[in-house]
């Protein structure tokens, strides 16, 4: 199975998510890490699976390929990394 590899901003947006709906829902929180964590799995193994999006860029300035969305979330995927 393709590995993915999060960026720092990455992790620690997933971080600020979890902690954000753990103050309310600890379960929920856990649960909307893992369904981003997912998607980021789907799209190491099927990286096409999205579309192109030219409004996201890399820090590199390399377009984006979004395509999973995990309830309001998108994930998305660099492919030149």
């Amino acid at each position: 199975m393709k590995r993915f590899r999060l960026a720092p901003e990455a992790r620690d947006d997933i971080k600020d998510i979890w902690s954000y709906i753990a103050s309310d829902n600890l379960e929920s929180a856990t649960r909307v890490r893992e369904d981003i964590r997912d998607a980021c799995r789907r799209l190491a193994r099927h990286p096409y699976i999205g579309h192109r999006r030219d409004d996201l860029t890399t820090p590199r300035g390399h377009p984006v390929l979004a395509g999973i969305l995990v309830p309001h979330h998108l994930s998305a995927i660099d492919q030149t990394a």
